[in-house]
């Protein structure tokens, strides 16, 4: 894994803190159907908090404005966990980070087999405020 930080300078929540945008690559299925993609915005706060807004276009139709909730953890070597799930929902999806060019772009891909398959690219658009 490519770090963002050096050991003298680790990642932490502050490293990820403010408004981001995202897309997913193709997600696919288990079976190995193509299933679809989103694009949207990640809010993220110095407490951990995790939230934003995605559209979902796919084999099952288009979804406009979904909202998310959850959490993030992020550790020294700037990799990281995110737990969520649609409002509304009680189906928590977990997923893996790796920060990337120092904490100007998030990584992430699915940990658990039963969801969809693939990553996601999130892209900073403001700094947290102090």
């Amino acid at each position: 894994m490519v770090a963002a930080t050096t050991k003298a300078h680790p990642c932490s929540i502050a490293t990820i803190a403010g408004e981001w945008v995202f897309t997913t690559d193709v997600l696919y299925t288990q079976e190995g159907t193509v299933d679809g993609v989103a694009l949207g915005t990640i809010n993220i706060g110095m407490d951990g908090s995790y939230g934003g807004t995605y559209d979902w276009a796919g084999t099952s139709g288009f979804s406009l404005g979904n909202k998310y909730i959850g959490t993030v953890t992020v550790n020294p070597d700037c990799t990281g966990t995110v737990s969520f799930h649609d409002v509304g929902s009680s189906y928590e999806v977990l997923q893996s980070i790796v920060i990337a060019r120092s904490g100007q772009e998030i990584w992430g891909d699915f940990q658990n087999p039963v969801d969809d398959v693939g990553v996601w690219r999130a892209k900073r658009i403001t700094e947290p405020s102090s």
